[in-house]
């Protein structure tokens, strides 16, 4: 078993879904929402029924606040679980326990790091498959497909800077309470 299996079991993965799926609900109660306002919108507007479906002005948003508050309260989630510990009351730096092993701070690091891409890649890839699923159900052939691809490109950055903050945050706490 590797380090990075190691690190993977170690973690309490159950709350980790339970965020994701509580999430994902709110993601797809903002999104259908959404699509459907601007449906009733666009349908008012032109003076057709409900039964005409038209193509949209403008894109669904994908940067809803549940997607947000998702991705941080689960990176930040996997972030204690994989470097803080509760020991005697107090919480501690997990990585001054691995100082007696002959592991290096690097494997640790992408060991960790690799646990908190794997979440974000399941996270995000999840969500997209609720956005379009949506977007395709609601507009069928109508839909826009490439229109909302740099919003969502957008969203992969800034989830991944989040990720590199967090990262960042605990090697300086490495460094400050290192020997």
């Amino acid at each position: 078993m590797n380090l990075y299996q190691k690190e993977k079991a170690r973690i309490r993965i159950g709350y980790h879904y339970f965020i994701m799926a509580a999430c994902m609900y709110f993601f797809f109660m903002q999104v259908q929402s959404e699509t459907s306002m601007q449906i009733s919108a666009m349908n008012a507007g032109m003076g057709v029924g409900d039964s005409v479906i038209l193509a949209p002005d403008s894109p669904v948003s994908f940067g809803h606040s549940a997607f947000w508050i998702g991705i941080v309260l689960e990176m930040f989630y996997l972030n204690r679980r994989l470097f803080w510990i509760r020991e005697r009351g107090r919480l501690t730096f997990l990585l001054r326990k691995y100082d007696t092993l002959p592991v290096s701070r690097r494997d640790l690091y992408i060991a960790k790091a690799k646990v908190m891409l794997k979440a974000y890649a399941i996270y995000l890839i999840a969500f997209l498959i609720i956005y379009y699923e949506i977007i395709l159900s609601n507009y069928l052939s109508n839909a826009l497909w490439l229109e909302p691809i740099p919003w969502i490109l957008l969203c992969f950055i800034l989830g991944f800077l989040i990720i590199l903050a967090l990262l960042g945050m605990d090697w300086l706490q490495d460094r400050r309470t290192g020997s």
